[in-house]
């Protein structure tokens, strides 16, 4: 292996990362990143060691250094993610990758290599633009919840009036929700999160708390074997979700992810006359900014209407539901 190569400032970036990873449930600190992060950053840094090596032969990245990169190699690296029909997230996620490793071999131990071309005057390809999520429709609602059992819908409802994702329903535990609201921290951001609690997310929580004979500090929600529901590359929320799609007869394309639940409840959250910046900010659990507000806080597009309102109405009742109802 070649001093310097790319292998070798790789390894040596991703050894420092993994040193900066804090347990999933920890809360921010400065110098830190999530779990998911570092999975995300090791990911990309492959990806590109796996270009260069289709593009140049088995072992290239063991012989070819930083500072002999081409601005050539780097847009063509660029382009493929384009032509692979990636997102402009991922893509941006990809081509940082790449610029860290870049700044890596710049250390004493790798030769303190530069290029010597200028990376901000490359040619810059962007991927497709995100989709926007398609809400469920009232019918699919109803017959979702009407096809799972307490836990099942105590989540979906948990998921819509507080707009926690599965990693939030993971990691809520006894003790840091009631009647009156909830005061917890999101483990990706770090950001302070409270707000009051809906009426019928209380009347849930409330009840399968008591069937689950969950006692002060237990996570709330977990695998009926006692395992946190997100771990590692483990999202137990998205399978049981994805199970309980085909229940009913919809699939991926015609009813979105468990996370679009939080797209649903921050809809009607946003869309209600009182709601503010700093509001939907302590909704969703991170910085919101003028482009988040834009997506969330506007009327209700027609189609939407019916659903929102009945969602409203569900929130701001006590009643636990029955299957029929959802009928």
């Amino acid at each position: 292996m070649r001093p310097g190569c790319l292998l070798e400032v790789a390894n040596g970036l991703l050894n420092y990362e993994q040193s900066r990873v804090r347990d999933a449930d920890e809360p921010r600190s400065r110098g830190t990143i999530h779990p998911d992060v570092f999975r995300y950053r090791c990911y990309y840094v492959r990806a590109f060691l796996k270009y260069i090596n289709e593009q140049h032969g088995k072992g290239a990245v063991g012989k070819t250094r930083v500072d002999d990169l081409t601005m050539q190699q780097v847009e063509g690296y660029n382009r493929k993610l384009m032509e692979d029909n990636l997102s402009s997230s991922a893509i941006a996620h990809a081509m940082q990758g790449v610029r860290h490793l870049i700044i890596r071999a710049g250390r004493p131990e790798h030769g303190q290599q530069t290029l010597s071309w200028n990376w901000e005057s490359r040619d810059r390809y962007a991927g497709r633009p995100q989709q926007p999520r398609k809400l469920p429709t009232l019918d699919q609602l109803k017959r979702v919840l009407a096809a799972t059992d307490l836990r099942g819908q105590t989540m979906i409802w948990t998921a819509i009036g507080l707009g926690f994702g599965p990693s939030d329903l993971s990691a809520l535990r006894v003790g840091q929700i009631d009647e009156i609201g909830y005061d917890l921290r999101r483990g990706k951001t770090g950001i302070q999160r409270y707000g009051s609690t809906p009426r019928l997310v209380w009347t849930y929580i409330g009840r399968y708390t008591d069937e689950a004979e969950r006692t002060q500090g237990d996570r709330i929600f977990q695998s009926q074997s006692g395992l946190p529901l997100v771990s590692g590359h483990v999202n137990r929320v998205q399978g049981w979700w994805h199970a309980l799609r085909e229940r009913i007869g919809e699939n991926k394309d015609t009813m979105s992810g468990f996370y679009v639940l939080r797209h649903l409840g921050a809809t009607e959250f946003g869309s209600r006359d009182s709601c503010s910046i700093s509001d939907m900010r302590g909704w969703l659990g991170h910085a919101a900014s003028s482009a988040v507000a834009d997506v969330y806080m506007r009327p209700v597009a027609p189609e939407d209407r019916m659903l929102i309102e009945w969602i409203r109405q569900k929130l701001q009742s006590s009643a636990l539901d029955h299957d029929s109802q959802y009928s």
